[in-house]
């Protein structure tokens, strides 16, 4: 007898369960509280998640291929909810990536020279797209043209060549 789900559809699916019902309950209670430090845990939590989730969604060859992927997941995601790992993990690593990125983020002169590369290569792509434009409206056939083309074709259905009057076939299906 096969067994219908595998061991890591099951664990995917609890993990799911386990990732989004207990901390989405955590983080309402973490509301009702005066404490900052629960808020702190669930709005890293819901940041990993959020990050994790990307990944695995940009990534998801990724779980074919690496042996036990899915138990993996799920016991980091237990680790992140029940011991405080996200808080830990957060502190640890993506604050460090934060705080770098937020240098560059805020840094007008930086966002400046961004906005002009944006700038220049939007006016460049339009400049292209431009003369890809013109040159199919160039290259094909004008109004006049395609009525001539159209009318010389009509013309050639209609007359039939001197070779085809010869033709016994072509002379009694004419007449």
């Amino acid at each position: 007898m096969s067994n219908k789900y595998s061991l890591g559809a099951v664990s995917e699916i609890g993990s799911l369960i386990y990732a989004v019902v207990v901390p989405t309950y955590k983080s309402i209670q973490a509301l009702t509280t005066n404490k900052g430090s629960d808020d702190k845990q669930w709005l890293s939590y819901w940041v990993i998640f959020g990050l994790l989730t990307f990944i695995e969604f940009s990534f998801n060859w990724l779980s074919a291929i690496i042996p036990f992927y899915h138990e993996a997941k799920s016991l980091i995601l237990v680790w992140l909810v029940k011991h405080n790992g996200a808080l830990t993990l957060y502190n640890l690593v993506i604050s460090k990536f934060f705080l770098k990125a937020e240098q560059y983020v805020e840094d007008k002169e930086y966002r400046n020279t961004i906005n002009e590369k944006i700038k220049v290569s939007a006016t460049v792509g339009a400049e292209k797209l431009k003369n890809v434009a013109t040159n199919i409206i160039q290259k094909s056939p004008s109004q006049e043209q395609q009525k001539s083309v159209t009318q010389e074709t009509k013309a050639d259905a209609k007359e039939p060549t001197k070779q085809d009057n010869d033709d016994p076939i072509v002379v009694a299906v004419s007449k």
